[in-house]
C-alpha cells in the first residue's frame, strides 16, 4: 500500500515524463501506434487516478506528506473500503458512482464527504487556477469517442488558442504557446505538475 504522498507525486511525474516523450517523438519505439493521441488520452487518465490515490489514501493510510509530515486520519474511514464508499456520489436512478476523479468540482467535493485532514492543501492544489483540466478533458474526449458533440466541443481550445477550427485538433496541442514557445500538451504537463505538487503538500 503506498502511504507516501511524496512517492505518489514523483510517480505522477515520471508518467508523466514518458507521455511527454512519447507526444514529442511520435515514432520512437516505446511509444503506442497514434502516440500524440494517446498521450492526450493517458495524461487525463494519469491525472484521474492521481486525485483518486491522493484522496482515497489521504483518508485511512496516514501517509506522509510530501514535506515529510503525517497527514491524520479522517474521522470514521477504517479503510481503503470505507473511503471508496463515503466518496461516491448518488445518481439520480438511486445508484451510486465513483465520483468523476479528474473533475475538480467532483473529486474536491469528494475529499468533503471523507473530511481528508490536508483538505485545504489537496483542494488548492486540485482547484487551482489557471488548470488545464477541462481543454485536457474535452480533448480527451473527442480522441477517445470521435463525434460531432466531441468534434464541438473541442473547437473552443481553438478558440482560446486562436488556432484555425478546421485543423486537427492534435496539432492545437502541438501548437506552441507565446511567449514561452512550448506546446500546449507541455504546457498542460507542467500545469497538472504544479497542481500535484501543490496537492501533496501538509500542513
Amino acid at each position: 500500500m503506498l502511504k507516501d504522498l511524496g512517492k505518489l507525486y514523483r510517480r505522477f511525474v515520471m508518467e508523466t515524463a514518458v507521455l511527454l516523450h512519447c507526444f514529442n517523438n511520435a515514432h520512437s519505439a516505446i511509444c503506442p501506434v497514434q502516440a500524440r493521441e494517446m498521450s492526450v488520452i493517458r495524461l487525463h487518465d494519469a491525472w484521474a487516478r492521481f486525485c483518486r490515490e491522493l484522496i482515497i489514501i489521504s483518508s485511512y493510510a496516514r501517509p506522509y506528506s510530501i514535506n515529510g509530515v503525517i497527514v491524520p486520519k479522517a474521522p470514521d474511514i477504517r479503510s481503503r473500503g470505507d473511503a471508496i464508499s463515503r466518496a461516491k456520489i448518488k445518481t439520480r436512478k438511486g445508484g451510486r458512482r465513483e465520483p468523476r476523479w479528474a473533475d475538480a468540482n467532483e473529486s474536491i467535493s469528494a475529499a468533503q464527504r471523507l473530511s481528508i485532514t490536508n483538505f485545504l492543501n489537496v483542494s488548492g492544489g486540485l482547484g487551482m487556477t489557471p488548470s488545464p483540466v477541462d481543454d485536457l478533458r474535452r480533448m480527451r474526449n473527442f480522441f477517445a469517442h470521435r463525434n460531432a458533440t466531441t468534434a464541438k466541443h473541442v473547437r473552443s481550445i481553438a478558440r482560446s488558442i486562436g488556432m484555425a477550427a478546421q485543423a486537427r485538433p492534435i496539432d492545437w496541442a502541438s501548437q506552441p504557446q507565446l511567449p514561452s514557445g512550448v506546446a500546449l500538451f507541455e504546457i498542460w504537463v507542467i500545469q497538472l505538475r504544479q497542481m500535484a505538487y501543490i496537492a501533496v503538500q501538509y500542513p
